[in-house]
């Protein structure tokens, strides 16, 4: 949830500042408000950061003996960044000379030394050519000497009397042979080698410098904090403004009796930027982490953490729709928390929504009954339980009573449903010559589909409902999407789930959703123009964007049957192979699939919350509140 933050002067006497803002940074709910100019971090603070980032690129330390721990923290980070800067420049070094190693490699590894014997004795000039391949003349110089091609370029040499210049080639000044240039790179990386041993030797001090790191931060912000107490009254009292949630002020009076300290609430002023400060527990904590992703509340926001998580949930569940994919990753889940010893609370509530998705892809996955893309038959006892499969043979039974044009259809192509009697016995009539059961898939696919709908619909109407107080209007907006839903598949002319579940026949439904699709744009308008006077016009405008934004969940379906269709192509492709090369494409195929499935279900769920949802209910742009705390 979402505490009001109030703000308050804090002044005292001098001789208090000290232990009272190292009591404070101990309690961690005081944001200080600084006055002073913003300074630029500390370069003994950035020589620790990268000696710690350096060091963390190396295996772990083993045993670590702490009778070898000889230098002082300061020596080791100087020691670690004097020798990643080392390592920086003999690396620039060894690439130029890789480069002039590929320019001169083709002329051949000789010696600059014989060359000017030659020149001097023979009275002759040596000198080294190069052209692109396609720009060599049919017919070339007389007395240039081919040597050879590379990188689509010709070399050639050339020794005469004197120096020549010849169009269009490029003159190759040589002042280090191949040979010379090969040893040194050789040196070179003796040299990084060396200088990687000792970086190894260093890597004992990781942990502790680790620790460093964070009194250091510790202090450094203590200090940053301090710095902006403004001293009053002949450098006697200070005083200074912070922000405080309203459920510590009670805290903050605790604190204040073990000083000679007192605090004032202040008013606000219109240029002060509240923080916002966001209080949650258990799994509300991990939807506030998934808010942080894309932005920060605004004090005026409903905290949609809660929200987010359930919905991201059973998106991401939705878009794999797999058990057995959601049986890898509770397997995935167990395998990091026993992995994982004494793991940071951020890293702990991972590991938790981590377990929550596993089980959400099992119940989804076991309730549209997938299971490795498996064509498991609709009379099968694993389909007993699935839901999709349920709305499979409601839908059957649907076409079946009514003899529809959908029913003409299917019997024409199989003439045997004519004798069926239910709803099953629909589905596993109508089966082709591969086993595939046809009627099940396209029932079930269209039942996917519709519950993306669906369950998109409900979500832009939680988003209305939520926005109420500051969005009237979106009372019109919630009954306009209801009548969108029960009234646009009379275009289509085809049976929804209201439909065949016998919630509303589907004349009733059609002129229920007429009526109420208009009421609700009607009322949306209506209720703008009360709220918002002659703005409120423009609301009509909104109309296409509720469209879009429902429209928007089908990604859902459609990611959720390309992951099925790669499931099933990687099984029938796999069983067409001998057993040993059928397993390599199982494992391979559907480890591909898993991890493009997870991120399609990361990206797609997040950016349904954070666009659609969040456009009708979330205002944001919120700065998170920063107390001084200790770094732990």
């Amino acid at each position: 949830m979402i505490i009001k933050v109030q703000k308050f002067l804090i002044f005292g006497i001098k001789e208090e500042v000290t232990s009272f803002f190292e009591r404070a940074q101990k309690e961690g709910y005081i944001e200080f408000i600084g006055t002073s100019k913003v300074k630029e971090f500390p370069a003994f603070l950035k020589n620790y950061v990268s000696a710690i980032k350096v060091l963390k690129q190396l295996p772990v330390a083993e045993k670590i003996d702490e009778s070898k721990l000889t230098l002082k923290d300061d020596a080791v980070c100087d020691k670690i960044v004097q020798i990643k800067n080392n390592i920086e420049h003999l690396e620039e070094i060894k690439h130029t000379l890789i480069e002039e190693a590929k320019t001169i490699g083709p002329f051949g590894n000789f010696s600059l030394d014989d060359i000017e014997y030659i020149e001097s004795e023979g009275k002759r000039i040596f000198q080294f050519f190069v052209i692109k391949s396609k720009h060599t003349k049919k017919v070339r110089p007389h007395d240039l000497i081919y040597l050879a091609t590379e990188y689509d370029l010709d070399y050639f040499v050339a020794v005469n009397k004197e120096k020549k210049k010849y169009d269009g080639y490029i003159e190759i000044v040589m002042d280090k042979p191949i040979g010379l240039l090969k040893k040194r790179i050789a040196a070179i990386d003796v040299q990084i080698g060396k200088y990687r041993d000792r970086l190894k030797d260093l890597n004992i001090y990781l942990k502790r410098l680790k620790t460093a790191l964070l009194d250091k931060l510790n202090s450094y912000n203590l200090e940053a904090a301090k710095n902006n107490a403004k001293i009053r009254l002949e450098d006697t009292l200070f005083s200074i403004e912070a922000w405080i949630p309203e459920n510590k002020v009670l805290d903050l009076q605790n604190l204040m009796k073990d000083f000679a300290i007192d605090y004032e609430i202040i008013a606000i002023e219109k240029a002060d930027r509240i923080p916002t400060y966001m209080e949650n527990e258990k799994f509300a904590s991990m939807g506030e982490d998934l808010v942080k992703i894309y932005d920060i509340p605004s004090t005026e926001d409903k905290d949609p953490s809660l929200w987010v998580l359930i919905f991201f949930a059973l998106f991401f569940a939705m878009i794999v729709s797999d058990a057995g994919y959601g049986s890898i990753f509770l397997g995935l889940s167990f395998y990091l928390k026993h992995r994982l010893k004494n793991p940071k609370p951020q890293i702990k509530r991972f590991v938790k929504l981590s377990f929550l998705l596993s089980i959400c892809c099992i119940v989804w996955g076991i309730s549209v009954g997938s299971y490795f893309g498996i064509k498991i038959p609709p009379s099968s006892k694993w389909q007993k339980v699935s839901f999709i499969n349920y709305l499979s043979q409601k839908k059957a039974e649907f076409h079946l009573e009514n003899k529809d044009e959908t029913y003409k259809e299917w019997v024409k192509k199989y003439p045997a449903l004519s004798s069926a009697k239910n709803g099953m016995d629909f589905l596993m009539i109508a089966k082709d010559k591969k086993n595939n059961f046809e009627a099940a898939q396209e029932f079930g696919r269209n039942a996917l589909m519709e519950l993306a709908l669906m369950i998109g619909s409900l979500h832009i109407i939680f988003a209305f409902a939520r926005n109420l107080k500051k969005n009237i209007a979106g009372l019109g907006w919630i009954i306009f999407i209801i009548g969108a839903y029960l009234y646009l598949p009379s275009f289509l002319n085809t049976p929804t789930i209201v439909n065949y579940l016998n919630i509303l026949p589907e004349g009733v439904a059609y002129k229920i959703g007429l009526y109420t699709l208009f009421t609700g744009i009607f009322l949306a308008v209506v209720l703008s123009l009360i709220q918002n006077k002659i703005s409120g016009i423009k609301e009509i405008t909104v109309v296409t964007g509720v469209f879009g934004d429902i429209l928007s969940y089908l990604r859902i379906y459609a990611l959720a049957l390309a992951g099925a269709i790669l499931s099933e192509t990687f099984n029938e492709m796999a069983a067409s192979f001998s057993i040993f090369i059928g397993i390599f494409i199982i494992i391979i195929g559907h480890s591909l699939n898993i991890l493009m499935t997870i991120m399609g279900a990361v990206i797609h769920s997040l950016r349904l919350i954070f666009l659609e949802w969040y456009n009708h209910c979330f205002e944001g742009g919120g700065k998170i509140f920063n107390p001084l705390k200790l770094f732990k």
